[in-house]
């Protein structure tokens, strides 16, 4: 084999495989963002099944949530669909709150 011929399929090669990793390491970092938008909307979630709080005191936890949220955002630790998927719960649980009896908690 030629050694040009050698050295070409070597970078390709090489190339390939550092693709390959970006690829994964890109993988895990969106993974990453998804757990953590994840962890928001559970937050948000819990925070709307707790009985014990009223609603002006449940709007200030979820609001304080979304500015994190932004802020995670703006650092890129996590991704625009991320935050979208955020924003969805967010707005059914603004939507759920309205709902709600004066004294929190959700209604049957």
């Amino acid at each position: 084999m030629p050694l040009l011929r050698f050295v070409s399929i070597t970078v390709k090669t090489t190339w390939e495989a550092i693709e390959r990793e970006g690829q994964l390491d890109q993988q895990q970092i969106e993974h990453k963002q998804r757990e953590l938008s994840a962890r928001y909307i559970k937050v948000i979630v819990e925070l709307l099944r707790d009985t014990k709080q009223n609603k002006d005191l449940l709007q200030q936890k979820i609001d304080k949530i979304l500015k994190e949220v932004a802020e995670k955002l703006i650092l890129e630790e996590i991704s625009q669909e991320s935050f979208r998927t955020f924003m969805e719960a967010y707005k059914t649980t603004k939507d759920a709150m309205e709902r709600q009896p004066p004294f929190g908690g959700i209604q049957n």
